[in-house]
């Protein structure tokens, strides 16, 4: 069981640009579409102010194939939408030797569901 922490992005906008915001509304509505992946996810809330209620990051626990599979597929969608889109995923593991951190960054024009799903594979 892996948990990672999920970032998303719209290149060229800030975070409080009304098209991030209704991004981040169409992500979380295809999230909540989702039971599978819902009972998996924490919604981390913004640390901006001025963005009452809005959300930037997503914690999910990797808790087997399920799960995978309903985050492959929300991903994929919300990153089809728009090539400027990009989701983030990092790692902490803590061990004798302290903290490590592993993170990949899925981003381009026409990303498949593959490519999705094997950078996720990455932190089962």
């Amino acid at each position: 069981m892996t948990t990672v922490r999920v970032t998303f992005d719209v290149a060229g906008l800030p975070s409080h640009h009304s098209a991030v915001s209704a991004a981040l509304a169409e992500f979380d509505a295809d999230l909540r579409s989702d039971a599978v992946l819902r009972a998996a996810a924490q919604e981390v809330p913004s640390g901006t102010s001025g963005t009452k209620g809005q959300w930037g990051d997503l914690v999910v626990t990797l808790t087997g194939p399920a799960v995978l599979a309903a985050a492959v597929r929300v991903f994929h969608l919300w990153l089809s939408r728009d090539k400027r889109r990009s989701i983030t995923v990092t790692t902490v593991v803590a061990g004798g030797d302290g903290e490590q951190r592993s993170t990949t960054t899925i981003e381009g024009e026409n990303v498949s569901d593959e490519t999705v799903r094997q950078a996720l594979e990455r932190f089962e």
